[in-house]
């Protein structure tokens, strides 16, 4: 996890896109950061077309999520908290 925030922390510094504010996000919530997670994708999710496109998003990595030991209820309750702290 800790070279892929590297990798997206450079990335982010010369071109921004919201893939890879949701992608930090997820590195940041897979090592216990989930303050940080909410942060990346709070700056991340206006960039999307709507809630519900960055909700579609997210969930195109939901296993990804769940084999690195989050639950379905967590991914449920992130998206909760997301568009709740964003709209």
């Amino acid at each position: 996890f800790e070279q892929a925030e590297r990798y997206y922390l450079k990335m982010m510094g010369q071109e921004q896109n919201k893939f890879d504010f949701l992608n930090l996000a997820h590195v940041y919530w897979c090592q216990g950061r989930r303050a940080d997670a909410v942060a990346y994708y709070c700056k991340g999710m206006p960039l999307f077309e709507g809630h519900e496109a960055f909700r579609q998003s997210f969930m195109v990595d939901e296993s990804y999520l769940l084999k690195h030991g989050l639950s379905s209820a967590d991914l449920s309750l992130m998206l909760d908290q997301i568009r709740y702290l964003v709209d």
